[in-house]
């Protein structure tokens, strides 16, 4: 988990970092009656601030559900199950965006949800399965993947 918290305060140093030098940059060009404020150019017009706020949130709550079920699932299961976002991203894309998918999508989508069924063998389709898993009950690791799969939607 420390490793987790290094790697995320050293991301957020280097997005902090570029965001004010993209700001500095875009401040030296523009003329100063049509500059908005630093705050303004490092944390966006204030008319869509909220959804930066709400992408912060959203991604915070998907990566603490992710950390959460690691004791529940093997490496193998938790990362299979962690990158479902892309799937559940073009799937959400449809009713939020408005953005109809095309048929390669779709093949996309049907070919990644099938390959992630088999490389999670999850309990309630493969019953009596003896393939490697966590120490966890069947139970548990129900759970584990059922959370990682919430914490994938929610990070799309």
């Amino acid at each position: 988990m420390a490793v987790v918290l290094f790697r995320s305060v050293v991301a957020g140093a280097m997005t902090a970092r570029t965001s004010v030098g993209v700001a500095k940059a875009r401040r030296a060009t523009e003329s100063p009656e049509d500059r908005p404020s630093w705050f303004d150019e490092v944390f966006g017009d204030r008319s869509v601030r909220h959804l930066g706020v709400m992408r912060g949130v959203f991604g915070s709550v998907s990566f603490a559900i992710f950390y959460a079920t690691y004791p529940l699932l093997t490496i193998a299961e938790h990362v299979s199950l962690q990158f479902l976002f892309p799937i559940f991203l073009i799937g959400l894309a449809w009713p939020i965006l408005g953005e109809k998918p095309l048929q390669l999508d779709a093949l996309a989508v049907s070919l990644g949800a099938v390959g992630t069924i088999l490389v999670v063998r999850p309990g309630f389709i493969f019953t009596g399965d003896e393939k490697a898993r966590s120490e966890n009950s069947e139970d548990g690791r129900n759970l584990g993947i059922i959370l990682n799969i919430v914490g994938a939607v929610i990070m799309a």
